[in-house]
């Protein structure tokens, strides 16, 4: 079955009533897409756990693809007031 990615916004503890989602997708490639313009538009950030916001848009978003390239799911993890979803299409929660 396809993997859905739903990519939401959400607070630092990625608590369940702050989710919004703002993009589904099945396609890797549009879901990077979609974290790098959230991160441009200052809704997420990428930190890896450096700084206090403080990182310019520049370099999360080179820190974002780096880690991208190596493993997807760990730059997913690492999302700060982001948070990715991975639902398989047709299966119920």
């Amino acid at each position: 079955m396809k993997n859905i990615y739903l990519l939401h916004t959400c607070d630092g503890w990625k608590s369940k009533k702050s989710m919004d989602c703002v993009m589904a997708t099945t396609s890797l490639a549009n879901l990077r897409k979609g974290i790098i313009a959230k991160i441009k538009s200052n809704d997420i950030e990428y930190t890896r756990g450096e700084g206090d916001g403080d990182i310019s848009i520049k370099k999360q978003i080179a820190m974002f693809n780096e880690d991208w390239k190596q493993d997807s799911s760990f730059a997913c993890d690492n999302l700060e007031y982001g948070y990715v979803k991975i639902m398989e299409n047709g299966v119920l929660e």
